[in-house]
């Protein structure tokens, strides 16, 4: 996810505010585009690694054997080729490949190529396919019946979503302080841009957050009884609350501090905006712990049997 939400951020918030600002060609840039690139990288080692223990503990688990004794390749081969899981983990390994093989083009080539531009798009692809295949990993990917595809569909748009809101704020809070530390005038208006195109981008992504995450309370709940008395039903109201709580923080960041960056007209920003971006920054530490939390209540949703099973 937070793959995804780098390649977004670049595309359409911090790019365009380096172009803005013509900060391009200040020193910063370099430094941040090494930045990108360290992010980028472990994000994707941690992604294989930890994909590659997720497909050995569903061995164990589904074999009935221990974590020892399930690292053989037939059981591996056998569940790979065999079952749902395995399909699709075997999907999400060669998207990851080609992801990673893109990733070249863009940091290996000389900065602002063209086949470096046209290199960050495919990869802002090629994440968003890696995020939105989880789908068919979690409930809806295994549901029945008439609605399941209507039920994927939502599931699919949350993940997405859910990939450039909350995700887009570990980077954004890496971007923002590589902007404050520079303390230079025209890194400080590339930060205004980019936080207010990011603020406009999570407004949109909290709608569709909140609409396909009725869709899937509609499937996996059903009714109010089943939220207020079941595990499932309960934790989905700690995600519910918790993501209120960013989003009030966010809305804070969007309704307030945004004129306050927007104040300079066009020139560069003074002491107004530089105060500004730094509670705008503060917030979004805030956020990103909140948001922190709110994956960890996802992940306990996801061994959590739903509350419609009951």
């Amino acid at each position: 996810m937070i793959l995804q939400s780098v390649f977004i951020l670049l595309l359409l918030a911090v790019l365009p505010g380096w172009n803005m600002a013509r900060g391009r060609d200040a020193p910063a840039y370099d430094h941040l585009y090494r930045l990108v690139r360290r992010l980028v990288a472990v994000c994707l080692l941690v992604a294989f690694f930890s994909g590659f223990l997720w497909i050995w503990l569903a061995i164990a688990s589904m074999s009935g054997s221990s974590l020892s004794d399930s690292l053989q390749p037939n059981l591996f081969w056998m569940v790979l080729t065999q079952t749902q899981p395995g399909r699709v983990w075997l999907l999400r390994a060669g998207v990851a490949l080609v992801l990673a093989t893109a990733l070249l083009f863009v940091f290996g080539r000389r900065r602002g190529s063209k086949a470096s531009s046209l290199a960050i798009p495919l990869c802002a692809l090629l994440a968003m396919a890696l995020t939105a295949s989880l789908a068919w990993l979690g409930h809806a990917g295994a549901g029945e019946g008439p609605n399941q595809n209507l039920h994927l569909a939502g599931d699919l748009l949350h993940l997405v979503a859910a990939g450039i809101w909350p995700a887009g704020l570990a980077p954004f809070a890496i971007f923002l302080s590589r902007f404050l530390r520079a303390r230079d005038p025209s890194l400080l208006l590339a930060a205004c841009v980019a936080t207010r195109r990011l603020s406009a981008l999570s407004l949109l992504t909290v709608g569709v957050l909140f609409a396909s995450g009725l869709a899937n309370t509609y499937f996996l709940v059903g009714t109010f009884h089943a939220l207020v008395s079941t595990d499932y039903g309960l934790l989905l109201l700690l995600k519910i609350v918790l993501a209120c709580a960013a989003v009030s923080i966010g809305a804070w960041n969007l309704l307030i501090l945004k004129s306050r960056l927007a104040e300079s007209g066009g020139l560069p920003p003074g002491e107004t905006q530089s105060a500004a971006l730094a509670k705008v920054a503060r917030n979004v530490l805030i956020e990103l712990c909140l948001a922190s939390l709110i994956l960890f209540v996802v992940g306990l949703l996801g061994i959590t049997p739903p509350a419609s099973h009951s």
